[in-house]
């Protein structure tokens, strides 16, 4: 099966509800926290708000068998933040999709070359759909942001 993974970074300077227990988030969450954690850097945690824009866009994409971080309406990660009254200081949007199942496409999101992950970042939200009736079935987007007055939903597993 063919797979496909984009990568749109917003590296986005400001002035100015989805299940975040579900295994999914505490999945992801952890993967990515271990791999930050060998790097010495500081664990993500879930915020609601990212969760709400990254699955909202990967429904958006699994409709329209679209991957993009520019959804199928024309908007970016900073509308879709905006969206979710979410006060990002900065911010990344990685989609994919064609992986079946999140630790594979967390591995790519770990390997990708910019290593977004390792951004200066405090929250995470993951987006899953699956809509077998498009090309890839399978599509994911990972909103990762830094942000002023936001709050963890869900902490680090431990």
């Amino acid at each position: 099966m063919k797979s496909v993974f984009v990568l749109a970074l917003a590296a986005l300077f400001s002035s100015s509800d989805a299940d975040t227990t579900s295994d999914l988030q505490t999945n992801v969450l952890k993967a990515i926290n271990d791999k930050r954690s060998e790097k010495g850097l500081a664990n993500l945690c879930v915020n609601t708000k990212l969760v709400a824009s990254a699955q909202a866009h990967a429904d958006d994409m699994a409709a329209h068998n679209l991957v993009s971080a520019r959804g199928s309406d024309g908007l970016d990660q900073v509308d879709r933040l905006k969206a979710q009254h979410f006060n990002y200081t900065a911010a990344a949007t990685l989609v994919g999709a064609g992986y079946n199942t999140w630790d594979g496409m967390v591995e790519v999101w770990i390997a990708n070359p910019g290593q977004y992950i390792f951004g200066s970042y405090s929250y995470m939200g993951v987006g899953h759909t699956e809509n077998d009736a498009q090309q890839y079935k399978n599509y994911w987007t990972l909103d990762l942001a830094a942000g002023v007055g936001e709050s963890c939903t869900q902490n680090p597993p431990h």
